[in-house]
Order: C-alpha cells, then sequence, then structure tokens
C-alpha cells in the first residue's frame, strides 16, 4: 500500500487509498484499477536497476509481473487480429516460463490460471472478451445482499 500510495495522479487512474488492507474480496474494476498501479508500485521495491542488473530474481519478478498485465490488458481489448492472438499467446508462453520466481506456495493452479491455456480459442469463438465482463452482475450483487440481511 505504501507504494500504491507514493505513486503520482494521473487522468484516469483511480486513486486507491488504504485499499489492500480493507478489501476483503475484489471485483472487476477493482482488480482493473489494482493492475494499473502494480508495476509501478513493484519496480521501487525490487534492487534499483544497476544493481538488479546481477540479480535474476529481481528481473524476472518485473517480467512475470509485466507480462501477467501484457495478457489482462492484450484481453480487454475489443478487437483481435492475428496478430494480437500471436502477442497474447507469448505473453502467455512468457508468464508461465517465468511463473516460479513467486516460490512453490504459489502453484497458480486454479480454474482462472486454467483458462488461460484456453483464452486464445474462446477469442477465435466468440470474440473479444469486453462482452464477458461481470461489472454490471457485481455492482447489484452489493444490493441483493443488503435487501437478503434486511429480510427474515
Amino acid at each position: 500500500e505504501e507504494q500504491i500510495d507514493k505513486c503520482p495522479p494521473f487522468p484516469g487512474l483511480y486513486r486507491l487509498t488504504n485499499y489492500l488492507s480493507s478489501v476483503k474480496q475484489h471485483n472487476g474494476k477493482e482488480m482493473r484499477n489494482l493492475a494499473r498501479y502494480l508495476l509501478a508500485s513493484l519496480a521501487p521495491v525490487l534492487k534499483p536497476p544497476s544493481m538488479s542488473a546481477h540479480d535474476p530474481a529481481d528481473i524476472k519478478i518485473l517480467r512475470a509481473s509485466r507480462k501477467l498485465l501484457e495478457i489482462v490488458l492484450l484481453t480487454q481489448q475489443r478487437f483481435h487480429s492475428t496478430t494480437s492472438l500471436h502477442y497474447l499467446k507469448d505473453a502467455i508462453t512468457e508468464f508461465h516460463n517465468v511463473k516460479d520466481i513467486f516460490g512453490s506456495r504459489c502453484h497458480f493452479n486454479f480454474p482462472k490460471m486454467h483458462l488461460l491455456s484456453h483464452i486464445e480459442e474462446a477469442i477465435i469463438q466468440h470474440g473479444s472478451m469486453d462482452n464477458w465482463t461481470t461489472d454490471v452482475s457485481e455492482a447489484l450483487h452489493g444490493a441483493c445482499k443488503d435487501a437478503y440481511r434486511s429480510s427474515n
């Protein structure tokens, strides 16, 4: 959170305050906002570029984070071409090649990570992923929970 707070304001960038400690579960919009801060907040925590040139772990952490962000950004495009799908496939392959830097506790063996292996095929068959957003239903979920809690 400290590194996120140090990020300078930017037009269209939602400010995150006490964000990680107060949120128990992130929805799609919150995850996209958090992704915008990921590399900016991660880079200063790692060693300076002059020192990290000799530390492959820092380079690998930045590469894995960057590839994950590339995947997110590429899947959010409204239109895809064979070139964009090629970039997406390369980003997924590269991420899987470097994700072990996060350690054995981060096994990445969960459904959303598995879906990455099928994303190119899904885009070819169904079109862009912007039609698959759950933002509307997630926004209504809170109102439903409040109504349920106030009933018997």
